[in-house]
């Protein structure tokens, strides 16, 4: 588990607003306690906390930038070792994959992915087929803000743009009917869940997104070497929690 921030707005950011940030960032704290980094890019900020699953050593590190694009990235690819090159981490794997190809339903994983290239201020942001990776979104005429948690968002709203935002009513009735919120929707108005299974593309304000994996690319066929994966492909020690359900039992096994 790891998380990210990104912001981004018109005019260049002060180097005084990274400190804002910054702390907005230590709201996400939580899900990556072995790394923070952040670097301010002109009208860009990016951040990133990071769990050590693959590659424990500081090469892995977030944010991943050079000359073609910056990465941030919050997930685990199962199968980025079945990939021709040699990669320290599915972090590196993906950032040099997304250079060649934007094609990503050929990896197996669990993942939501923020890229923007240097020659453009277009956002890409790519999340798995069953949107097991959290990632939400708030943009206005002023402001993107993009985030793994809500409550960064919320953050820099009220004390960077003095910003307050209403619950949503129609995600209250929701959660009060089904017992969770549906996707897009989320608690406050005006925040939203990037869709499961897309990539969603921010340019000059406006929204558009398509589907990222075929349906058929997901059956029992491919569950069982998943599992396999997710097991065998860290660089640390993996758990299982089990409940003695039905799910956890079949891990098991």
């Amino acid at each position: 588990m790891c998380g990210f921030l990104y912001i981004q707005q018109a005019e260049n950011f002060k180097a005084s607003d990274k400190v804002i940030f910054d702390k907005g960032l230590d709201l996400l704290e939580y899900r990556g306690p072995d790394n923070k980094s952040s670097m301010l890019l002109q009208n860009q900020y990016f951040g990133h906390v990071r769990l050590a699953i693959q590659d424990i050593s500081n090469g892995s590190n977030q944010p991943v930038d050079d000359d073609y694009s910056t990465l941030l990235y919050n997930g685990e690819i199962y199968n980025f070792k079945d990939f021709q090159g040699h990669f320290a981490s599915d972090t590196l794997f993906l950032k040099d994959y997304l250079k060649k190809n934007q094609d990503l339903s050929y990896l197996d994983g669990m993942f939501s992915v923020l890229e923007v290239r240097k020659q453009s201020s277009d956002v890409t942001l790519y999340r798995d087929f069953y949107g097991e990776k959290p990632l939400y979104y708030f943009q206005n005429n002023e402001i993107l803000i993009i985030s793994s948690t809500i409550k960064s968002i919320i953050f820099i709203l009220k004390t960077y743009k003095k910003l307050f935002l209403h619950s949503n009513k129609n995600a209250i009735e929701d959660y009060l009917m089904f017992g969770f919120v549906r996707d897009p929707l989320t608690i406050y108005e005006n925040i939203f869940s990037v869709p499961r299974n897309s990539i969603t593309v921010f340019q000059n304000g406006h929204i558009r997104s398509k589907s990222l994996f075929p349906y058929s690319k997901f059956n029992q066929d491919h569950f069982d070497e998943n599992i396999f994966n997710c097991m065998h492909v860290s660089d640390v020690e993996p758990n299982l929690l089990l409940s003695s359900g039905i799910d956890s039992t079949y891990l098991l096994s």
